[in-house]
């Protein structure tokens, strides 16, 4: 990435040193938590990069921000999940029974092995698996004019939940500029493919930097 971009990273409860904090369980809390918690950083121009369930935060965060007279960001990345406003595919996960779950979360290919395969580890970190399911799964989506950044969707080419046809439906969300484009790699291309991920997002930021001066 440029060095003069500055990266923020989302830690939401229930991670890594917040394991001890109830995660949320609701889009519509977590989205007005992340609100208040950036919002002495939307003064200067920002974008959003937001993965599966984090593309989801992403495009409601920047609506919440829109509500609240805060601008928009440059620049909406999202990757690794439908446009908001198709049904699920898939029959919900969050209610599973715990061994059915976690072979879903093996097929999904987004949590270690190592993780799933220890019960103790398993046992903190399933908790927070569910209630991220649960965010997304709950998501109702509300019709409102479309936000007028521009607006990219980003995929992995063999990710089993998603094809380009919903990519492509995010175009729905913006009036302003929209693209697509896909990386080699399944649902987690963000790990297998994270060098060619960054120096894209990179260059996509730039450019729009650009643009804007």
């Amino acid at each position: 990435m440029p060095s003069d971009i500055e990266i923020y990273a989302l830690q939401p409860p229930g991670r890594e040193n917040r394991i001890a904090e109830a995660p949320f369980v609701s889009l519509v809390d977590l989205v007005r938590a992340l609100a208040e918690d950036i919002s002495g950083l939307t003064h200067d121009p920002f974008a959003f990069f937001g993965h599966s369930m984090g593309a989801l935060v992403a495009f409601e965060l920047s609506r919440e921000l829109r509500r609240r007279g805060q601008g928009q960001p440059l620049h909406l990345v999202v990757s690794g999940f439908r446009a908001p406003q198709l049904p699920q595919r898939r029959p919900p996960l969050h209610r599973l029974a715990d061994d059915r779950l976690v072979g879903e979360l093996r097929n999904l290919g987004g949590t270690p092995p190592e993780v799933l395969d220890q019960p103790d580890l398993l046992g903190l970190v399933l908790p927070t698996l569910r209630a991220d399911l649960a965010v997304s799964e709950t998501y109702d989506y509300r019709s409102e004019p479309p936000l007028t950044c521009q607006v990219s969707a980003w995929g992995g080419k063999q990710d089993p939940y998603l094809d380009e046809a919903e990519l492509h439906s995010w175009s729905a969300t913006t009036s302003g500029p929209f693209a697509v484009q896909r990386f080699p790699g399944g649902h987690m291309y963000v790990v297998t493919a994270s060098t060619t991920l960054a120096r894209q997002l990179g260059e996509t930021l730039t450019e729009k930097r650009v643009q804007r001066e």
